[in-house]
C-alpha cells in the first residue's frame, strides 16, 4: 500500500490477498481518493498508474473506492475488515 501512496490520485490506501482462480491469490486495493468527485470514473486512471509505477506483481487486481480505510487504535489498516470490503 506504501507505494500506493506515491499516487497523486490516492489520499490513502491498504492492499489484501484476495483468492483468484487462475494465479491463486492477487492484489486487491481499497482507496481514498484525493479528490472525491466521481472516483469510479477514474478507474483506469489509477490502473494506468500501477501499469507505470508497480512491478506486476503489486498491481491491484481489484480497486474499491472507499470514504476511509478501516484502521485499529494503533492506526494500521484492519486486514480482516479491508479483506472483508471484497467480499
Amino acid at each position: 500500500a506504501r507505494r500506493l501512496l506515491d499516487c497523486p490520485l490516492i489520499e490513502d490506501a491498504a492492499t489484501v490477498g484476495v483468492e483468484d482462480r487462475r494465479w491463486g491469490q492477487r492484489v486487491a486495493a481499497a482507496v481514498v481518493v484525493a479528490d472525491a468527485e466521481s472516483p469510479n470514473a477514474r478507474a483506469d486512471a489509477f490502473d494506468d498508474w500501477s501499469r507505470r509505477h508497480l512491478p506486476p506483481a503489486e498491481r491491484p487486481a481489484r480497486w474499491r473506492f472507499v470514504d476511509r480505510i478501516p484502521k485499529g487504535s494503533s492506526g494500521k489498516p484492519l486486514g480482516p475488515a479491508v479483506r472483508a470490503l471484497f467480499e
